[in-house]
């Protein structure tokens, strides 16, 4: 989808959207995909409604804040520094979509295996830029600490 339809302001906007849509809409959207999911198991219903005490689910803040991060990294690359560059786009286009299935279902248990689809973009959304281009000066330095910092909200997410 976001290599036919390149404008990447709509996949943002949507994105932006989808935040508060989950957050008032709450189960709306985990109901509404349960249908389409129910042709592959019922494990995947399962993570979409089923409730689990050993997991904490209902809409996460920190994984939103995590979601954040490469946004706002994108924004910055595309439309303050003004780098034109194809296939970023087109990656950065696609973490926007998939990130927005996942915030649609944030509730779900075990949704952050859902959010996984579009993490594992994260570092190429992250470095591929200054990496290829001349951004800042001490660029080096800059990339290790993007490197640094991923690594360590990784972590915090990891041991709560």
């Amino acid at each position: 989808m976001s290599q036919y339809y390149p404008k990447t302001k709509y996949f943002f906007v949507f994105w932006l959207l989808c935040i508060p849509m989950s957050f008032v809409a709450g189960t709306f959207f985990q109901q509404l995909f349960e249908p389409y999911l129910a042709d592959y198991s019922d494990k995947a219903i399962g993570y979409l409604i089923d409730e689990d005490e050993r997991y904490k689910s209902g809409f996460r803040w920190d994984f939103i804040f995590y979601s954040v991060i490469p946004v706002l990294m994108g924004y910055y690359y595309i439309y303050k520094k003004q780098i034109k560059d194809t296939f970023y786009n087109n990656i950065f286009n696609t973490y926007l979509i998939a990130n927005s299935f996942w915030i649609l279902v944030v509730r779900a248990n075990f949704s952050d295996r859902m959010a996984y689809l579009s993490w594992i973009f994260i570092p190429v959304l992250m470095l591929y830029p200054p990496l290829k281009y001349k951004i800042w000066k001490r660029q080096n330095k800059k990339i290790a600490y993007i490197l640094l910092g991923q690594e360590l909200f990784t972590f915090m997410l990891s041991i709560r």
